[in-house]
């Protein structure tokens, strides 16, 4: 039985939410839940499997959608990278054994490319469960592009769906019975930069700050929490933009930001857009004492494109190989052994495949159904620290930012595992001699 769900592709703003200059009022997403169910019913009906005898069991199947291709690639790659590197641990050590059948199984991973886009979610999803018939999912990346839709579909296939990467609470909105979520709190990731500066002398703190968002459903609603916690923490923004997706040309904004004396910029977009204003800022010889970025500030392609000009910038992340957990530093090592660069997300992806194998190993079955309460019940170690879900299947791993220092991303928060004190302003004086 197909259920209709009625938040999912539509978020409403208050004028008081909306940044200035940006669009105000119904913010719909790339796609309507209408269009979705179409979509579903007609995966449902030409993907439906045809019965055959089952054969014995030979592995545990897992199927995941990853953007290999188009805008979230950068991120695709480093997921699959991740999810790939736990089966191969799982597998190495014996696989999973599993109570019921009185057994361990190898983990067999089946990956499809969504091609960032809801609506090849819904198919590949669908295909996942129809013809591949994987006994669980790994999720895919964003909200709007991935999560909440493939939630859906497993949802309407009874289908545990083991969720990452989605903001909290539009994926809480649905009710979920058969997915998890395991991401960073908006809130407290909001927070970071404020509590950097709070540990500053009061001279060293930024006294206007310009806020500056992608044009789109993320954006939008991490802008609306940054206002809320510069609010909160006692900052004045006193530059508000939205920005349309593919900018690449930032002059007026900047001058704009000069006349208004703005000394830290915080800034939510992608990689390109990122990188171009950073790159301009600089350039321009504003006078900023921080540049904070989320999204498109940590992926290794944002250090590749700005080389020395990512110096200074600080940036979210979701994991370090620094951290003081079994396997975080091997894990590390093994990304930079292969790609050159550190990467500062792979952990967290990681955490997500070991969580799902510890919870089939307690539920002792495989049983959809069992290894979710297992999920929601559990406490699991992994490589981003202990993680524990709440009965509305939410797991949280901590905020930790990061500043790109000698083409390395450094930890500065959490303050008690920072290996170096953040640095400002963004482009130090030139260093005079006698």
């Amino acid at each position: 039985m197909f259920r209709m769900y009625t938040y999912p592709f539509a978020v409403r703003y208050s004028r008081a939410d909306g940044p200035a200059g940006g669009r105000r009022g119904l913010w719909v997403f790339q796609l309507s839940a209408a269009r979705l169910l179409i979509v579903a019913i007609f995966s449902f009906l030409t993907l439906a499997p045809v019965c055959h005898a089952a054969a014995p069991r030979e592995a545990i199947v897992v199927g995941a959608h990853l953007p290999l291709t188009g805008i979230l690639s950068h991120i695709g790659r480093e997921q699959k990278w991740a999810y790939e590197r736990s089966v191969e641990d799982v597998n190495r050590a014996g696989g999973i054994y599993v109570a019921e059948y009185s057994r361990k199984f190898p983990v067999k991973l089946i990956v499809q490319d969504d091609q960032s886009s809801p609506a090849v979610v819904v198919a590949v999803v669908q295909k996942l469960i129809a013809e591949h018939h994987v006994d669980f999912i790994l999720s895919g990346h964003t909200a709007v592009h991935g999560v909440i839709p493939g939630s859906i579909i497993a949802e309407i296939n009874k289908t545990y769906y083991h969720a990452t990467g989605s903001f909290i609470e539009p994926w809480r909105e649905h009710k979920f019975l058969w997915s998890t979520l395991l991401f960073v709190d908006m809130g407290k990731t909001a927070s970071v930069p404020y509590e950097l500066w709070r540990s500053l002398a009061e001279e060293a703190r930024p006294k206007r700050v310009a806020l500056v968002v992608e044009d789109v459903y993320a954006g939008l609603a991490f802008g609306g929490m940054l206002r809320k916690k510069a609010t909160e923490y006692g900052y004045r923004v006193v530059y508000d933009r939205a920005i349309p997706s593919g900018t690449r040309e930032y002059a007026k904004e900047i001058g704009e930001m000069a006349a208004l004396g703005v000394d830290a910029v915080l800034i939510y977009s992608s990689v390109g857009d990122t990188a171009a204003l950073v790159r301009q800022v600089k350039e321009s010889g504003l006078p900023l004492k921080f540049f904070c970025g989320w999204r498109g500030t940590w992926p290794v392609e944002f250090a590749q494109v700005m080389g020395e000009a990512a110096e200074n910038v600080i940036s979210d992340g979701h994991w370090s190989e620094d951290y003081p957990y079994p396997g975080a530093r091997e894990l590390g090592e093994r990304y930079r052994a292969e790609f050159g660069q550190p990467s500062i997300s792979v952990g967290a992806f990681y955490a997500l495949a070991q969580v799902l194998w510890q919870a089939v190993e307690q539920a002792g079955s495989l049983n959809p159904a069992l290894v979710r309460h297992e999920v929601l019940k559990g406490t699991f170690h992994t490589v981003v620290g202990t993680i524990e879900y709440d009965q509305q299947g939410v797991g949280l791993y901590p905020p930790i930012a990061f500043q790109w220092m000698g083409g390395r991303p450094e930890v500065v928060y959490p303050l008690d595992r920072a290996r170096h004190k953040v640095r400002f302003p963004l482009v130090p004086p030139p260093a005079t001699g006698n």
